[in-house]
């Protein structure tokens, strides 16, 4: 587990983290609320993984950051091409500028990656 909240990296700061963050083996929780985080700091972290990257990662806690559709979207996206293969995120995308639409579009995704 290792948790970052709290911290304005920003969008522009992720990115700086994302591959050391992406190469740890056992990384099952990555708590970065509050960080201000938003479309592009999202993007940095999911877009083009490969296949061991976050490939433990059970919980990522995004809540209360700037993550509006795209951000969203981007889970999706990643999600539906097998990335993250552990992921749930239980409550963890809420208080984003997100649409409800757009965060359940994640929840959506991960539930039927499950089945």
């Amino acid at each position: 587990m290792l948790t970052l909240s709290f911290n304005p990296f920003s969008s522009q700061g992720v990115p700086i983290l994302a591959a050391p963050l992406r190469k740890l083996p056992l990384l099952r929780e990555l708590s970065l609320a509050r960080c201000e985080i938003g479309d592009e700091g999202v993007a940095s972290l999911v877009e083009n993984l490969g296949k061991d990257d976050f490939k433990a990662l059970e919980t990522l806690l995004i809540t209360q950051n700037v993550i509006t559709d795209v951000g969203m979207n981007k889970i999706v996206t990643t999600i539906e091409m097998g990335g993250l293969p552990k992921l749930q995120l239980p409550q963890s995308l809420h208080q984003n500028p997100a649409s409800g639409a757009a965060i359940q579009a994640v929840q959506d995704a991960l539930h039927k990656r499950s089945q």
